[in-house]
């Protein structure tokens, strides 16, 4: 007989994803990936970890707008060739 073969009322066997031990339901948690297509796994209580708390971490929106806008100038082009003796 394992450590989960026994009677607790409102609780049932189930078994660890990740170590493959058989513990009752209520001494596990349901470990949710990041990537919503990925499926979820039930971890026992040795195998859960905490969460860094880097992962929580919300990005803060950066507005890169200038204050003062100007339309560009016209640009002016010199018509005559320039030459050697000009610079």
């Amino acid at each position: 007989m394992g450590q989960a073969d026994y009677y607790e009322a409102g609780t049932w066997n189930q078994q660890c994803d990740i170590c493959d031990e058989k513990v009752k339901a209520n001494k596990t948690r349901l470990i949710r990936p990041y990537a919503k297509s990925k499926p979820s796994w039930v971890a026992c209580r040795k195998c859960q970890h905490e969460c860094n708390p880097q992962d929580f971490v919300k990005g803060v929106v950066d507005k890169q707008t200038v204050p003062i806008v100007r339309r560009p100038g016209v640009d002016k082009f010199r018509t005559q060739e320039v030459t050697y003796d000009d610079l």
